[in-house]
This record gives C-alpha cells, structure tokens and sequence, in this order.
C-alpha cells in the first residue's frame, strides 16, 4: 500500500511556492517590496520590475486595502497552469482602488455657467460627478429629433438651421431600432450637417440628437470635452463643493500577450477603452472584484482571449457593455451582478453589438447565476 501512495504522490501537481510582493499608499519605490513595511509605492514601480521580467508564476502582487493607485497596470510576464501569477488585496478596510479617473480640483468661470479645466486625455467618455455618472450635453436634452432625410454621410433637419456652427459635436444617429452609430461633425451649412460615413443610412423619420458642444449645455452637470479642455456646467452653483473625476487613461489594466493571471478582490475603474483589457491573453480569472465607471467596457477580450473566468464581480456603470468577452471560447461567466451597462444613449460604442450588459459569442462558453439589471440594449448576448 505504501509503494501505491508513493507512485499516486508522484503524479500529483505541487504548486510552485511564489514570492510576495507589497504596495501600499505610505510604502516607497526604492524599498525591497517584500513586505508590508518594505512596500513599493506606485504602479509606475509595479510596472517597472513586470517589464524587467521579475515576476514568475506563483507570485503575488499586493495592493493594501485602504489604497488608490492611478495609472495603468500592464502585465508582461505569464503565470503557468499551476501557478498563476495573482494581483489581490492585502490588510483590512476597502478593496484597494486602481483608477484611471482623476479628480478636477480647479475651475475657470467662462460665464453662462459653464467652468471649465484644461487637462489633456485621449477621448474621455466618463465623467463622474460626486459619484454618479453623468452623460454629455445635448440636444434635444431627453429625446431624439426626426430626420429630414439623411445620406450615410449627412442628415438634415429644418430644426438644425437655427442652431450655431456645431463643428466638432458629436451627431449620435439611430440607424435602425437596435443600433446608434457616433459620429464627428465635419461641418454645418444651413439645416444639414456631415459627418464621417455611417455603416447603415437611416431613414427618414428615424432620429437623432448632437452632443458634446459646450452650446448644448444646459442642464446642471452636464460635460463636453473639446481641445484638450473639460467644460462642466454647474448653474450658479460652487464647482468647489463637488466632487468631478475624469478619465483620462485608456485602461486601468493591460493585459497583452499574457496568459495565466489571476485579479481578485481589487476595484478597477476609470478605463476610456477598458477597465480590463485582454488581447490574446488566454486563462484569466478575474474574481470578486468591483468594476465600474468605464467609458466603453468593463472588462473586453479584444482578440483570442481564450478561457476568461470572471466570477462573483460587481460591475455598475460600464458605458458601453460590463463583459465583452467577443467569440473566444471556453469563458465561464458566473454569479455576477451586473448594473446600468450602456444606459446612458449615446455614450456607448457604434455596432449593433453594443449597449449591453453580457457579450459571449464563443463556443462551449458558460453563463451562469448572474443578476444583469437596466441594460441599454441586451442584457445578455451570446
């Protein structure tokens, strides 16, 4: 019997034993990392000893709980099957925090209520205003304007001939019933405005509305983004009393070409493309998490992301859709609870396939025991 045990024991998988590594709020980049007292401080650092190619599977990165860390996190080394390299939490208090939002602390009065704040970012499309996420001014402020007749380059409407130049506003066109397709005005002339080609011409009497233009400003806490430069409109109240966050980077974590990572209890937000970004990255799991306020996608599989598991996450607030895993197979989507995913018109992506709180076309793909609640298109696609 002892020989059978000795030969079964030698079939059996020992994980490999990882090294931890510490960041806190109050550590410091020169310091060892190995240890609370010996934390490292940034991302910047998290990302520096990743690309050197220090991290091996079995490892761990922690984050303290309490903390918030702006900037990118961008994984460049692999776990394996056994041994996944694990980014989690450590110590007691609030899930640690990586964001790409910023907070906007000084204003500039440029009258008619409106303030604004230069600050340099790549598309923003969050803005979250004392907690809440809040959608771009526009015109009509609650519904849709019918077209006049329309060409899959321009459209026009009677109505259009009394508003001002509205060069470099965004025409959001519904196509059809199911798709809302964005667009840049390249110019205006009368009742007609041209913008870049869409996928479908829409039809007369289907509708419209423009956005993002600091004219269209009306409505307390509304926002445009325009040169490089934030507008808020606040009526007569103190910008000071508020709390305003804007996104500025693209994602808050990067996964490129990397497979066997593991991500648990951490709150990511504040991506303008991805809260998560995968592309060919292959066996991530991504469990109890918080994933909120993206401009677009909570967590996206942009190409080959095979076999994601993404378990008992909270995601609120995705602009565009909270999972978007595309046609990789083998994804396991399970005990999740799903909120106002693409509910805001307007502020999600352009294809028929956006607006929505689940997307998993992949073959052999498990979608289990989620609460997916006010969705802007469907709730769950696969």
């Amino acid at each position: 019997m002892k020989k059978l045990i000795l030969i079964l024991l030698c079939f059996v998988s020992v994980p490999l034993l990882g090294t931890g590594y510490y960041v806190s709020p109050t550590g410091d980049d020169s310091n060892t990392g190995l240890s609370d007292t010996q934390a490292w401080q940034t991302i910047t650092k998290v990302n520096a000893v990743w690309a050197a190619g220090t991290f091996a599977p079995g490892d761990v990165i922690y984050f303290k709980r309490g903390g918030t860390w702006y900037g990118t996190l961008t994984v460049k080394e692999s776990g394996i099957s056994t041994d996944p390299i694990t980014v989690t939490a450590y110590g007691i208090g609030a899930d640690p925090i990586l964001t790409g939002l910023q907070e906007i602390t000084s204003w500039t009065d440029v009258g008619g209520g409106i303030y604004s704040n230069t600050v340099a970012a790549t598309d923003p499309n969050m803005l979250v205003f004392d907690g809440q996420n809040m959608k771009k001014g526009r015109w009509p402020n609650t519904t849709y304007n019918l077209l006049d007749g329309a060409t899959s380059t321009s459209l026009t409407d009677a109505a259009l001939s009394a508003m001002p130049d509205l060069t470099g506003a965004e025409v959001v066109v519904r196509s059809w019933h199911a798709l809302l397709q964005r667009r840049t005005i390249t110019s205006k002339t009368g009742s007609t405005i041209n913008y870049s080609a869409t996928t479908l011409t829409p039809g007369v009497g289907y509708g419209y509305f423009i956005q993002n233009d600091t004219n269209l400003l009306d409505s307390f806490r509304e926002w445009a983004y325009r040169d490089n430069t934030l507008y808020v409109y606040f009526s007569e109240a103190d910008p000071s009393e508020y709390e305003v966050k804007l996104s500025r980077l693209s994602y808050a974590i990067s996964i490129i070409d990397h497979s066997y990572i593991d991500i648990t209890d951490i709150t990511i937000e504040g991506g303008n493309i991805a809260n998560v970004y995968l592309y060919n990255a292959d066996h991530i799991n991504i469990t109890d998490c918080t994933i909120r306020f993206s401009g677009k996608n909570g967590v996206y599989g942009a190409s080959n992301s095979d076999y994601i598991t993404i378990d008992g996450c909270e995601f609120s607030d995705n602009n565009n859709t909270a999972i978007n895993v595309g046609y990789a197979p083998g994804a396991i989507i399970s005990g999740n609870y799903i909120t106002r995913s693409g509910y805001l018109h307007g502020m999600g992506g352009s294809s028929d396939q956006d607006y929505s709180g689940i997307i998993a076309m992949g073959n052999y793909t498990q979608i289990i025991h989620n609460d997916v609640l006010y969705s802007g298109y469907d709730g769950i696609a696969w």
